[in-house]
């Protein structure tokens, strides 16, 4: 069982259409506009080598939009994504999540300052420089800083190592060599946890269960009642850390979310990776 612990400034344009339906007075909603583009930066090669069609990716955007919004290609091979709103910051930022994360999925175990084991690592991380993010010993990568919010794992911080770099906060995860990714995983759901706040629910595979079982049968407490944290990791962020009372093997539940989080991590992860990366170019709401 795993228990939770607790722009440019964008231009007002609202769409207002009156429309008479027997007697029925009828207001559209304002939509919100984000342009985005194929991030090439990320890419090794150019996108026309990768052997992916840009539909492709368009088709994938709508799948996870659902019914909050559309996407279209661009006669300049940009993809534009209009957003039924209105949307207040939480939730444009979810949309936004939903619509362009790559989807890259991790089960990590966060460095921690209350087992003496982790601290040769701890040390050589906090030496890195601002741009470096991986831990290297020897050929192999033993640990990454990632991006994390204060507002979704509020009051964690203390069982966390953690680092501020510029406007952003990142907690340093440890890489083991099982390596849980979302490659084993089968399905996933909305769901409430143990304080009845938003949660997401992920059910692995036979092979996923086992690996994930053996990662937090691994890192039960020790003797002196310290626990470790389960990090849920989505494109480089931390989403969700909940602290591992016992082995956890097929089903794990990750709470603290907001409804909105929840609902686009669940559309995330159905839906998969996206076979380009995209990169945000502009926003009109």
């Amino acid at each position: 069982m795993i228990t939770a612990p607790l722009h440019r400034r964008p231009l007002t344009l609202p769409l207002i259409v009156f429309v008479c339906l027997a007697g029925t007075i009828v207001r559209s909603e304002s939509t919100t506009t984000l342009v985005y583009e194929v991030d090439q930066a990320s890419l090794n090669q150019p996108v026309e080598k990768v052997g992916v069609n840009v539909k492709d990716l368009v088709e994938a955007v709508n799948r996870r939009l659902g019914p909050a919004g559309s996407a279209t290609l661009l006669p300049n091979g940009q993809i534009q994504i209009d957003l039924k709103g209105p949307l207040d910051g939480a939730e444009l930022e979810s949309a936004k999540m939903r619509a362009a994360a790559t989807g890259s999925l991790e089960f990590r175990i966060l460095a921690s300052p209350l087992f003496a084991s982790d601290m040769p690592i701890i040390r050589q991380a906090q030496s890195l420089a601002p741009k470096e993010k991986e831990v290297v010993v020897g050929e192999d990568v033993e640990a990454r800083w990632v991006r994390y919010s204060t507002d979704t794992l509020g009051s964690t911080e203390d069982s966390m190592v953690t680092r501020a770099i510029g406007g952003n906060k990142e907690t340093l995860i440890l890489i083991d060599p099982l390596h849980v990714t979302g490659v084993y995983l089968r399905a996933a759901r909305k769901t409430l946890d143990q304080r009845g706040t938003s949660a997401i629910e992920l059910f692995l595979t036979k092979r996923g269960a086992k690996l994930l079982g053996k990662l937090t049968g691994g890192n039960a407490p020790n003797p002196a009642g310290s626990t470790r944290r389960l990090g849920l990791v989505l494109d480089d962020k931390l989403l969700a850390a909940p602290t591992i009372q016992a082995t956890v093997s097929n089903a794990a539940v990750f709470g603290g979310l907001s409804k909105h989080e929840a609902t686009s991590v669940m559309a995330i992860l159905n839906e998969g990776v996206l076979p380009l990366p995209l990169r945000e170019v502009e926003e009109t709401q």
